[in-house]
């Protein structure tokens, strides 16, 4: 694929995803803004064939330290993966680096970490009974279709990484999600571990590249705390492009506002 039509498909992408974030400009010129930073990013003619992004940052109360080890991440990251498209990975990198720098971050993240069947879709907006005692409700939202794929989103409260594999096993055993394109996770939540309380959280794709970060990041923002999101995909046949992360974060935000998880502190 020539660089120029890789661009373009990227920053689709990359403004489906950060939409809330990101701001393009001429179609090869982009600026990210975060609290107290701010990336203008601008891709050259050779890009991502042989060329890197150029960018420039401006964050006023960092150290020149600060700055500099952010710049060691995005040119160490670049260099691990030459040739491909770096911009996801680039602007992960910075809104992590903002975030640890305004001390949002005092986490542990997890490194454990259709063919057409409307006939036989999950049924939505139900409540999947526990199995046993100590299984966390499991709410499941209105299923969304578009063009033959078929959506559908998942909640439960959750209070450690094994209620979220619990959770998760439980998901499965309906023969329906299990035989679904994609199940993307993405969960965060307080567990005690040695008698102090340890943040977590983590994600997890399923095949729908860079989904499940952007699942998180909206869980992050609403401030909904001890919970796990599952956005499960039937794919009918249709390329959806983008709209198939529009949807998928809209599904996410939905069900966490559904039931109650909205700025929750």
């Amino acid at each position: 694929m020539p660089d120029i039509d890789e661009q373009a498909q990227e920053l689709e992408v990359i403004e489906s995803i950060f939409q809330d974030l990101i701001s393009i400009v001429d179609g090869k010129n982009l600026r990210l803004s975060l609290d107290g930073f701010t990336a203008s990013i601008s891709l050259p003619p050779a890009y991502p064939s042989s060329s890197p992004p150029e960018f420039t940052i401006s964050a006023p109360t960092w150290s020149q330290d600060q700055k500099r080890e952010l710049q060691n991440e995005l040119n160490e990251a670049y260099v691990e993966n030459i040739g491909m498209p770096i911009l996801f990975s680039w602007i992960s990198i910075m809104k992590d680096f903002t975030d640890k720098v305004n001390g949002l971050t005092e986490t542990q993240t997890t490194q454990d970490s259709i063919e057409d069947i409307e006939d036989e879709e999950p049924s939505s907006s139900q409540e999947i009974e526990p199995s046993y005692s100590t299984l966390p409700t499991i709410f499941t939202g209105e299923t969304f279709h578009d063009r033959k794929s078929i959506f559908q989103a998942h909640m439960a409260r959750v209070n450690s990484k094994a209620e979220v594999e619990a959770v998760m096993q439980k998901l499965l055993q309906n023969n329906k999600i299990a035989k679904a394109t994609h199940n993307i996770l993405a969960w965060r939540c307080n567990e005690m571990r040695h008698g102090k309380l340890v943040s977590l959280k983590d994600c997890e794709d399923d095949g729908e590249t860079h989904a499940s970060a952007k699942m998180l990041d909206i869980i992050e923002k609403m401030g909904a705390e001890n919970v796990m999101v599952v956005v499960t995909r039937w794919y009918g046949g249709v390329h959806l492009g983008p709209d198939r992360f529009r949807i998928i974060n809209n599904l996410t935000r939905a069900i966490l506002a559904a039931n109650g998880m909205e700025n929750r502190r």
